[in-house]
């Protein structure tokens, strides 16, 4: 094993090996792929982006007349942001743009955030319906123990990690 892998496990106990440490790393990375497959399958039959699906969900969530300006993950990679929020201006230069051009968003009553509009709301529903099909598939696959088993071992994970993940890396 190289000196940069032996550094990378150094805080791992004793009983794991750094072969399953990298084979665990080796696995996040293919439950990673799935995600990415998924991300996929609705980015193809939405005709939107994982981003601008993300945002539609959050400005669902937190619509502007509760919250003024609309949730900044429209502009993921606007670091400068602060705290998941962002002005109108900010918002106009992202996601939202394309999001009020397919009339998925409209500007709240007050002119300054955005909200969902019920074209969008359907959107929403379709994504949902489009997991809940595959989350039934799986299922399908895996019998009722084994979904159990995973969403415990999910479950455990999710607890293990942690948050944020970039005090780790």
């Amino acid at each position: 094993m190289s000196n940069s892998a032996q550094q990378r496990t150094a805080h791992v106990p004793p009983h794991c090996t750094d072969d399953d440490v990298l084979g665990l790393a080796e696995d996040l990375s293919q439950l990673g792929k799935v995600g990415d497959l998924v991300v996929e399958y609705l980015e193809r039959h939405l005709g939107l982006s994982h981003r601008d699906l993300h945002v539609l969900a959050r400005l669902a969530e937190a619509p502007a007349a509760d919250h003024g300006p609309c949730p900044a993950e429209a502009a993921a990679d606007n670091d400068h942001l602060d705290a998941g929020r962002g002005t109108p201006g900010d918002l106009e230069q992202g996601v939202p743009a394309n999001l009020q051009q397919r009339g998925l968003v409209t500007r709240g009553d007050d002119g300054q955030g955005f909200v969902v509009t019920e074209h969008g709301l359907v959107i929403l529903d379709q994504v949902y319906a489009m997991r809940i099909r595959i989350a039934d598939h799986l299922v399908s696959k895996l019998g009722p123990d084994r979904t159990q088993s995973l969403r415990s071992l999910l479950q455990q994970m999710v607890d293990a990690i942690p948050s944020p993940v970039r005090s780790v890396v």
